[in-house]
């Protein structure tokens, strides 16, 4: 359904096309690794391809590559050229390899494949053999131009507060909680899972260089995660706020500790590097305790910065002096009584206008299942929806890109280089 309504409005709103692709993807990729392999021994053995995780992982990559198609197409409506369009049309052909390659596999397992999925199989090997000269004369570009300099950052939502970040090569681990729940230590008060991601370990990770950690308490700096984590790469780099230096410090060697407005830089293999800088987060005690850390994040070429901060708080003295192209930001309240406990909605418009922002990435870390007398007081306030209302009216040229758990979310910026 989702893919269907995508080619419906695909002529009529770029935008709402790739997103509802996305979305479709995301889908796929749920009922291929949480739904299908469980029932697998419970399906007959004469169960049709389509009921195999492989055929679903397949359309989650087509539905992948309909999505960055349309983000093709969006860019070149707006007259971008050179390596950007080189990249993504390179893209496309990497998810339709990877789908046929999956594909194939099915082909030789099943013999009583259905017509549908075998007539879309011959459709994108004929579609793949003919972008083939086209695809590596992308990828040449995409290294080699010199007229223009692209910068990507890879953004995959791993629900919570959890991010996996991916720039310049350098792949980011944020506030991971990838073993058991949270709970605060006080399980029978909360007691939260994801939704989603159910079955995602730390062993579906790939390999990770840094750990950045924004706040000192259990959503952001998990235990339960980071033990097992510190074990399986004891030389992980960390970066992370000072109010956690008792949680960590036992865990990791290599941890680097930014007060608001330090910054740290990661070296990449071309000899430049990404930024990290340190912002003003909440302050979870009294009001002479350190606050807790946002980030800015700058791509090696210096074209893209990102702004995180899970609680949608910050100092507007500092936030007015940056300038960021991506914003990830929750979007919707999430409130005790007589206390918030996540700000969004004109907060988080508010944080975009000041920091200039291109992109909003709006996250639901309160949507979790959770239980608990802690769960029944907590309220939510306001949509996705009373957002992007109000960003219209304040912010028009801003666009709000939704994640999907689990799928890679690439956002990227050419400037033609002097």
């Amino acid at each position: 359904m989702l893919r269907q309504r995508a080619l419906e409005v695909l002529s009529k709103d770029l935008v709402q096309s790739a997103t509802l692709f996305r979305k479709a993807s995301g889908v796929y990729h749920y009922l291929a690794h949480e739904v299908l392999p469980p029932l697998q021994n419970a399906l007959p053995p004469e169960r049709p391809p389509e009921a195999t995780s492989r055929v679903s992982s397949v359309m989650s990559l087509i539905c992948l590559a309909d999505a960055q198609a349309v983000t093709v197409k969006k860019a070149e409506e707006n007259g971008n050229t050179g390596g950007l369009l080189a990249k993504l049309h390179y893209g496309v052909k990497e998810f339709l390899v990877e789908a046929i390659s999956e594909l194939h596999s099915v082909t030789k397992e099943c013999k009583d494949i259905s017509s549908q999925p075998f007539g879309f199989y011959f459709m994108l090997q004929n579609i793949t053999r003919a972008k083939d000269v086209s695809a590596v004369v992308s990828e040449e570009t995409v290294v080699k131009s010199g007229d223009s300099v692209t910068d990507t950052f890879k953004l995959t939502y791993l629900e919570g507060n959890s991010w996996l970040w991916e720039v310049g090569g350098v792949k980011i681990l944020v506030d991971p909680i990838l073993v058991g729940n949270l709970d605060f230590g006080i399980p029978w008060l909360y007691d939260a899972a994801k939704k989603v991601l159910k079955n995602f370990r730390l062993d579906d990770l790939p390999e990770i260089d840094y750990l950045l950690i924004t706040q000192s308490l259990d959503d952001h700096c998990h235990l339960k995660t980071l033990k097992p984590l510190s074990q399986k790469l004891p030389n992980l780099r960390v970066i992370a706020t000072p109010n956690a230096k008792a949680l960590l410090d036992p865990l990791f060697s290599k941890v680097t500790y930014l007060e608001p407005g330090q910054g740290s830089e990661i070296q990449v293999s071309n000899g430049s590097s990404v930024k990290i800088r340190s912002t003003a987060g909440p302050v979870l005690g009294p009001p002479w305790q350190r606050p807790e850390n946002g980030y800015l994040v700058t791509s090696p070429q210096g074209q893209l910065t990102l702004y995180y901060e899970p609680h949608c708080v910050y100092n507007e003295n500092f936030v007015e002096k940056e300038r960021a192209d991506i914003v990830i930001t929750p979007v919707i309240k999430q409130l005790l009584p007589n206390f918030t406990l996540v700000s969004g909605q004109q907060d988080a418009v508010r944080l975009a206008k000041l920091l200039q922002a291109k992109f909003i990435v709006p996250m639901k870390n309160g949507d979790l299942d959770s239980r608990g007398l802690l769960s029944t007081l907590v309220q939510s306030e306001g949509t996705i929806e009373s957002f992007k209302e109000i960003l219209l009216k304040e912010v028009p040229d801003a666009k709000v890109l939704e994640p999907t758990p689990g799928v890679p979310l690439d956002i990227s910026l050419t400037v033609d280089s002097v």
